[in-house]
């Protein structure tokens, strides 16, 4: 019986050995993951912040990082490499006219398998996946920036969405030409083009001044259009 009780706490003593050096790493790895975050609040500059998105967290063993950014006119592109002049390894900005089909295949929700190695290919560009014997694909999706659209013209489409990354800090309403109407000049500009975009700024100029007198819009809709 003595002998017994000696036994069982031995494997105690052993299981509780285990379970004191799983939480001291658990703790070490929960510092560096807080060393690394306070790092990428206080990056000075795209340069070091990618430094640390791409390089610095493959010390929490990964392999390889890949950051896609969907980038509607080249936009985020021009802003973040200073108009073209410098390049980031692992990062890269995917063109919303000739990747339309492939953007629209990105899941809503977060992937894990090695089969996303051969059906997003196009977007990790890595070229020796068999080394690699599990990956993740973590999208980060907002909703949809568009809050206006004029569509009444069949040979007529426009978008009026909330331009972030302006010369305004907290932004500003923008209409464009949607990218199944895109014109490359002002040549290629149509009369209905034209009624579009004036009744889009009409119509924005009209909800600024409801909401300054305090005037409730129907059923409270915020997106709105020609209907």
């Amino acid at each position: 019986m003595e002998e017994k009780r000696l036994e069982e706490n031995r494997h105690l003593r052993e299981k509780l050995d285990r379970l004191l050096q799983e939480a001291r790493r658990n703790e070490q790895t929960q510092s560096s993951f807080d060393d690394f975050s306070l790092s990428v609040v206080a990056a000075q500059g795209q340069k070091e912040l990618f430094q640390l998105i791409l390089e610095k967290q493959k010390e929490f063993r990964i392999d390889e990082i890949r950051l896609c950014l969907v980038d509607r006119y080249h936009e985020v592109e021009r802003l973040l490499t200073e108009s073209y002049q410098h390049s980031y390894a692992g990062l890269s900005f995917i063109d919303t006219e000739t990747s339309k089909l492939l953007i629209s295949d990105i899941p809503d929700r977060p992937l894990l398998g090695t089969r996303i190695m051969s059906k997003y290919d196009w977007l990790i560009n890595i070229e020796e996946t068999n080394k690699y014997q599990s990956a993740a694909l973590l999208p980060l999706k907002r909703g949809s920036e568009i809050i206006g659209e004029w569509e009444k013209d069949p040979n007529t489409h426009i978008f009026e969405y909330l331009r972030k990354n302006s010369y305004i800090p907290w932004g500003h309403y923008a209409a464009n030409m949607a990218d199944d109407a895109i014109r490359y000049d002002i040549d290629s500009l149509r009369q209905g083009d034209i009624t579009g975009l004036r009744h889009l700024y009409y119509q924005r100029t009209y909800i600024r001044l409801a909401e300054a007198l305090g005037i409730t819009f129907e059923n409270g809709k915020s997106h709105y259009s020609h209907k």
